[in-house]
């Protein structure tokens, strides 16, 4: 005959050990999730110099193309394959250009899109980037 205490009591072990082996891969599996968070994220700061590094081929692209055509490119676009092989990537951002109301200053920014990416812009009358980094 079953002795009913022995199986409660078996019962309370095996949920004791099912509960502990449950901790266990649960802080495992934040462990994993919070470092590859961590790994993941990399400072602004970091990610703005190398879009700026890119940017100033875009923008040796830009004063070859002024240099010998006289004027602005229209769209990044008109860069390639003469003066760039291809647009550099703009690491967790977008490339955008636009001009002053008269034409005469072009502007090259890579924009995030949110309050927490990356953001700066370079002008062809200052020649110097401005980032919200610095």
């Amino acid at each position: 005959m079953l002795d009913m205490s022995m199986i409660i009591s078996h019962s309370q072990y095996s949920i004791r050990l099912n509960l502990n082996k449950l901790k266990r891969v649960t802080l495992s599996t934040i462990a994993i999730i919070l470092g590859l968070f961590v790994l993941g994220c990399e400072d602004n700061e970091s990610i703005v110099v190398r879009n700026e590094a890119n940017g100033n081929l875009i923008v040796a692209a830009i004063d070859e193309h002024h240099r010998v055509n006289g004027s602005f490119p229209h769209r990044l676009e008109d860069l390639v394959p003469r003066f760039l092989p291809e647009i550099p990537r703009a690491e967790y951002a977008t490339w955008v250009i636009t001009f002053s109301m008269d034409g005469s200053v072009l502007y090259l920014a890579f924009d995030g899109g949110g309050d927490r990416d990356p953001d700066g812009f370079w002008n062809s009358k200052d020649r110097g980037w401005i980032s919200d980094t610095k």
